[in-house]
């Protein structure tokens, strides 16, 4: 049994959240297009902000340690604690 001709109409809420109805594929993916791709946007913008602080934080990292070999920082019996050793030497403050 083969069926062939059969309109098909689908009826799908827009971009607006109003009731809307299609004839076909073709048209809901270009009604929806330019929404997605302002989504994709918005998510590069936020995967950019998170690797860009992890990157700072890794480079603090990386900087400390170099730092503490080379004995310009000295933890454990020194007078300076450890918030005042990153006031001092002006790093880039980052919350987690």
């Amino acid at each position: 049994m083969c069926v062939t001709g059969v309109n098909v109409v689908q009826v799908l809420f827009d971009a607006a959240s109003c009731i809307k109805r299609y004839t076909n594929v073709d048209e809901i993916l270009r009604e929806f297009f330019d929404l997605r791709l302002k989504y994709y946007e918005k998510r590069k913008e936020y995967m950019e902000g998170m690797l860009s602080a992890e990157a700072l934080k890794l480079a603090n990292q990386a900087r400390f340690i170099c730092e503490k070999i080379d004995g310009r920082i000295a933890i454990g019996n020194a007078m300076l604690t450890l918030f005042s050793c990153v006031k001092v030497l002006h790093w880039n403050l980052f919350r987690i």
